[in-house]
């Protein structure tokens, strides 16, 4: 195999046994098949999905189990056979939904509907460690001016920009449910879109500051809000709770589209004859395309404000940080992990 300064034959790594037991483990370093590449991970995100994953609320993660799949580090190995081996030493962006390539989605650009894609972090092992396999393909060069914590961050960024890239609505008011990241990344990409007409729906008050400095609109989530004037003709919901879901349909203008993009539960009952009465367009959405991908390195920036407002952590605090994050309590808006604090 060529490689570029690895020597470790072992490697430290966030290892997921079971609802709330988290502990980081030593493992070997694993070795890039055909077509394949070795990246040393520098920063890795801690997704929400992976923290109802850590809870056990997630129907798709299941022990033992490596997650992370927001990340970015520096191509290392690859395998001893590749004929390309430009992208050794590249400082690079993961892509980490794994396609065949093949099948009619992936040939006509829809790729995050292949019938045998795989994720990192769900049906593959993710990059909470300091060392991940991924396919030579799922890689994006990151320009040296962008850190490593943004090239991480491009991974939710593009999922912002192809969920309004479902949306067929380009002008009047849009309402956005829920300000967490990738609610924060919709703001972001709405507004570079032209959407300046923004409601936001948010219940925690730290959150809302953040997303009010936008210059948007932020009101709480109370019962009356589905019945009340507050309509738009372009809704996300970006939670994806039966509750957001149900709220996002009634919140719609007659013509206008909703779209899931949160995917905190499963089922979900919303009023179709308002569906129907009022002519919606409802879409769900999933991931991204490649082509997303190149749009959201082209907006990095927004990338780069949300690593700015995240908490950097050793990957050894990482049980700690799904523990803060699946609790009670105040809540970092972000946590990124740095593989390489752990090393000595």
């Amino acid at each position: 195999m060529s490689d570029v300064s690895v020597c470790e034959r072992e490697m430290r790594a966030v290892l997921y046994e079971g609802p709330h037991r988290m502990r980081v483990v030593d493992v070997p370093v694993p070795a890039p098949g055909a077509d394949e590449v070795l990246v040393r991970v520098e920063a890795a995100g801690i997704c929400g999905s992976e923290v109802e994953g850590y809870t056990g609320a997630s129907t798709v993660r299941h022990p033992p189990l490596v997650m992370g799949h927001e990340l970015a580090g520096t191509v290392v190995r690859s395998h001893r056979d590749a004929p390309d081996q430009r992208w050794l030493g590249a400082r690079v962006a993961v892509i980490p939904l794994v396609t065949c390539g093949r099948c009619q989605a992936c040939a006509t650009g829809r790729s995050n509907l292949c019938p045998d894609r795989a994720l990192l972090s769900v049906h593959r092992a993710g990059g909470f460690a300091r060392y991940v396999v991924v396919p030579a393909r799922n890689l994006v060069p990151l320009p040296d001016a962008l850190s490593y914590e943004t090239g991480a961050l491009l991974e939710p960024l593009a999922c912002a920009v192809h969920s309004l890239r479902r949306a067929p609505v380009r002008e009047g008011r849009m309402v956005l449910i829920g300000a967490g990241p990738l609610g924060y990344l919709h703001v972001l990409e709405a507004q570079a879109d032209g959407l300046h007409d923004i409601v936001v729906i948010e219940t925690d008050p730290a959150r809302a500051v953040l997303v009010a400095a936008l210059g948007v609109e932020v009101i709480g989530h109370d019962p009356d809000l589905a019945t009340s004037t507050l309509r738009a003709a372009l809704v996300v919901d970006a939670v994806g709770t039966a509750a957001t879901r149900a709220l996002a349909v009634e919140l719609a203008s007659p013509g206008g589209c909703v779209v899931f993009a949160g995917m905190h539960g499963e089922a979900a009952q919303i009023n179709g004859n308002t569906v129907i009465r009022r002519e919606l367009t409802v879409t769900g959405t999933f991931c991204y395309t490649v082509e997303d991908w190149h749009l959201a390195l082209s907006r990095s920036a927004h990338a780069d404000r949300v690593a700015s407002l995240a908490e950097i952590a050793p990957l050894a605090r990482a049980p700690l940080e799904f523990a803060r994050l699946a609790g009670r309590g105040p809540k970092p808006f972000k946590v990124i992990l740095r593989p390489a604090a752990d090393s000595v």
